[in-house]
């Protein structure tokens, strides 16, 4: 396999962060070394700082990434509240076809959500502090553990994401 030069993929990156609309490009540090990509600075959405990561792998020679941008919302837009936090994630939810909700209930406090009843995307622990959402548990397959990853990016209110998701039998 031919490792390609890290400044290629350096400029090969910048420029596909610099064509993609969801992207402000011109806020993100790219480093490359032996392959593995670095991004560093700030978002306005969650949604962007997914992209740039899809954007980064999807480059020819590109064997790792490290995703370290932050998401920092504009100050003319507010956090939202509970109440449309929990509102945005049922909606996420309900809009999902890999995701059979079976009486879910979702409820925010103090910018925690909780998730409780039944789907089937059984045993996921979902625990969110100051925008930042943590998923943990089982998932019976790899779509359903796309689903739920995307519901999450999705969804409007989320700065940061960790993803302890297994696949395995729920």
């Amino acid at each position: 396999m031919k490792i390609m030069d890290d400044a290629l993929i350096r400029d090969a990156v910048i420029r596909r962060l610099e064509r993609d609309s969801r992207v402000d490009a011109s806020r993100i540090a790219v480093d490359v070394q032996q392959g593995t990509v670095t991004l560093k600075g700030d978002v306005p959405t969650y949604l962007g700082r997914s992209a740039a990561g899809e954007c980064a792998r999807g480059i020819l020679g590109v064997m790792g990434l490290r995703n370290d941008l932050l998401v920092n919302y504009p100050p003319a837009r507010r956090v939202p509240s509970d109440g449309t936090l929990a509102e945005n994630v049922r909606n996420r939810l309900d809009k999902n076809p890999d995701l059979d909700l079976l009486n879910m209930k979702v409820t925010v406090k103090d910018g925690v959500v909780m998730l409780k009843g039944t789907a089937n995307v059984a045993d996921i622990d979902v625990t969110v502090e100051d925008g930042h959402v943590t998923l943990s548990g089982t998932v019976p397959g790899w779509g359903t553990h796309r689903a739920v990853c995307e519901t999450v990016y999705y969804t409007s209110g989320v700065t940061s994401f960790t993803n302890n998701l297994e696949i395995g039998s729920v």
